[in-house]
């Protein structure tokens, strides 16, 4: 059973204390009080590790989960209902209603499973539901992440991303495909206009956005109706938000790109590290991508924040007052302000794809069936 106030030391701290104690006055007797006596080297140990617990160094540790995934890497986890969902290679669902006992829903699929989401449709009596996307355009949706359905898409198209809005989940993937549903069950694919692959679909402001391959971004009220938009570029996009009263999209080659209105997009020329994940939280954007972090608090101008020179980041969130980045190597980064990073030591060197925030804690999920937890 997990210990309420779990904490580690950073290794960081030993060599210090090492030194302290091993210094030769710290081995002479000290009277504490009448009739209590300590010798100094244990006193300075316990004053020094009082004093690191109290200054922040000790902190809530990431542990790490055994969901028995049977080694298949995981690619995105979601939280909804109480639950949360993490899916991945070869058919795999994760379900959890803690984030610590983890159950597999063996449905005898092969094919990947690319992106989840939940949503709650009011338009239907406030049916909640859970929504996974895949290769060979698999959809399967559940209304408690326990049970599976498996939905007629119409297509074989593989599909990329799932997100939920205005009512409706929306899903894209490869040659422009976009998918649209109501009620869950039946699906409707709506002309795109494109043959471009689409990599990501949000909703923001008001509005469905998807970006893909070759620059290629289109924009929707409804979901029925898509109008392709100029982004200016021939880079491929990875991810969209919205705050700040501004859109902004990121991609390769480090691309950015900005909208007041998600129909006319101006490119900032930074042609940093490419750009994978994007989002908006404590007044700033934070993109991370290949070896960096960068932040912007209008969008415009962009300052590089942290830089590893091994490793992509993949994945950031922004929830319980703090921004949480996670990549390759098991690298995990947490700041207050999107300014200064801290990178944290999960005990493990498996690469990680997707972070989230649910039930009052962090899940990150990635390679063998990786799953990881922290309270903050």
């Amino acid at each position: 059973m997990r210990h309420p106030f779990h904490i580690y030391l950073n290794p960081a701290i030993w060599p210090m204390l090492v030194c302290l104690i091993s210094r030769p006055h710290c081995d002479q007797p000290i009277v504490l009080m009448k009739g209590v006596i300590m010798r100094a080297k244990l006193l300075c140990c316990l004053l020094y590790v009082f004093t690191m617990l109290s200054s922040g160094i000790a902190q809530y540790a990431w542990e790490s989960r055994n969901p028995l995934a049977k080694g298949n890497d995981l690619y995105e986890v979601a939280c909804g209902n109480d639950q949360f969902i993490a899916v991945g290679e070869c058919g795999t669902i994760l379900t959890s209603p803690d984030g610590n006992k983890w159950t597999e829903r063996t449905l005898g699929l092969k094919n990947n499973l690319n992106s989840v989401t939940y949503g709650n449709n009011q338009f239907y009596g406030n049916n909640q539901f859970f929504t996974i996307v895949g290769n060979n355009g698999i959809v399967l949706t559940s209304p408690d992440g326990i049970v599976w359905t498996a939905r007629s898409s119409g297509t074989t198209k593989s599909l990329n991303s799932v997100t939920y809005g205005n009512n409706q989940f929306i899903a894209v993937g490869d040659s422009g495909t976009i998918l649209t549903t109501t009620d869950s069950a039946t699906w409707t694919e709506r002309p795109a206009g494109t043959t471009k692959s689409l990599n990501s679909v949000a909703y923001c402001n008001n509005q469905f956005i998807a970006v893909g391959d070759s620059g290629i971004i289109l924009t929707s009220p409804d979901g029925a109706t898509w109008i392709e938009r100029s982004s200016g570029t021939t880079e491929s996009l990875n991810s969209v938000t919205y705050g700040n009263n501004h859109f902004i999209a990121v991609g390769d080659d480090g691309t950015i790109l900005i909208s007041p209105d998600g129909a006319n997009w101006a490119e900032r020329i930074y042609r940093i590290t490419s750009l994978k994940s994007v989002t908006y939280g404590n007044n700033q954007f934070i993109a991370v991508g290949e070896w960096g972090i960068y932040t912007s608090p209008d969008g415009l101008m962009w300052t590089k924040r942290y830089s590893s020179k091994t490793t992509w980041i993949r994945s950031i969130t922004y929830d319980n007052n703090q921004f949480i980045a996670v990549g390759g190597g098991c690298i995990i980064l947490t700041s207050p302000d999107g300014v200064t990073w801290t990178e944290k030591s999960p005990g493990t060197k498996k690469s990680l794809s997707s972070v989230t925030y649910g039930n009052n804690q962090f899940i990150a999920v990635g390679d063998d069936g990786t799953i990881l937890t922290s309270p903050d």
